[in-house]
């Protein structure tokens, strides 16, 4: 999933908010990044493995965002069936953690 540029975003620091759920023996990774234009993606945020049958909170990310600047949030399962990843309440909030 990722937020694609738009022009909304000030140039300024904002504060990434959300939390996550990874349970499973094959449980992978969750990682957030910024992308600015067609450069290359910087990572920003992540965490691996099976982190219980619990959601998670994430209390803030701080990120320097400008009108070309796009998020992107990235899961990754490894190989077999026993593992899900989600994320919920994503809120962007308009100045630093």
């Amino acid at each position: 999933m990722y937020m694609p540029e738009s022009g909304i975003f000030l140039s300024r620091s904002y504060c990434l908010t959300f939390y996550y759920h990874m349970w499973g023996s094959n449980m992978g990774d969750l990682m957030i990044f910024t992308q600015n234009g067609t450069q290359s993606a910087v990572e920003k945020w992540s965490t691996s493995g099976d982190q219980g049958d619990v959601w998670i909170e994430v209390p803030g990310i701080d990120l320097k965002l400008d009108p070309q600047t796009k998020i992107l949030i990235t899961a990754r399962k490894y190989n077999g069936d026993a593992g899900d990843i989600a994320v919920d309440l994503i809120e962007l909030w308009p100045y630093p953690c």
